[in-house]
């Protein structure tokens, strides 16, 4: 095990390859060893993740379109492919919401109303104006795995003051 993560140790005695099939992340470890996932892309249950050998923090999972991991993807031994497994402990990530609204009277509220009543915990909201007649959020909110998100972003686009919300890879 240390040495699929640890790309520096020479253990094996012969030339074979280290494996390359994905490894399993179940209740956010790795064969047994705990991962911190990335801040620069979030990744959250569900995603197509990578993860990587790291000798401060251990093994990190990025996400797969992570700008920071994909020019050492394939270069770099340290990066492996993951996957997530079914895990007994429920978890939150927290992901990054980009959403472009009308500029009106509510239309925070509203956006909160929406998490609020899906249960879902805001951890930080920054507003910018776009110009007079359009405001932008991003949002970080605390969310159980991809479908969670994809749910929460599909009840704000429903609603007639949203013109876009995206999910934020590696914007900030």
């Amino acid at each position: 095990i240390a040495e699929r993560f640890y790309s520096g140790l020479k253990i094996r005695k012969d030339s074979e390859e280290i494996d390359n099939n994905p490894v399993s992340i179940i209740n956010n470890h790795i064969e047994g060893v705990s991962v911190v996932f990335a801040k620069c892309c979030r990744p959250i249950f569900g995603d197509a993740v990578i993860a990587h050998s790291d000798t401060e923090r251990g093994i990190v999972v990025h996400h797969k379109q992570c700008k920071q991991v994909s020019p050492f993807i394939n270069k770099d031994p340290r990066y492996f492919p993951a996957i997530w497994e079914d895990s007994k402990k429920p978890h939150l990530y927290t992901a990054r919401i980009s959403v472009n609204t009308e500029n009106k009277i509510g239309v925070l509220s509203d956006l909160v109303s929406i998490f609020t009543k899906s249960g879902i915990n805001i951890e930080q909201v920054n507003t910018k104006n776009i110009d007079r007649t359009f405001t932008g959020f991003e949002i970080e909110a605390d969310i159980e795995n991809i479908e969670h998100l994809n749910k929460i972003m599909q009840k704000v686009r429903s609603k007639k003051f949203t013109s876009s919300c995206v999910r934020m890879i590696n914007e900030k």
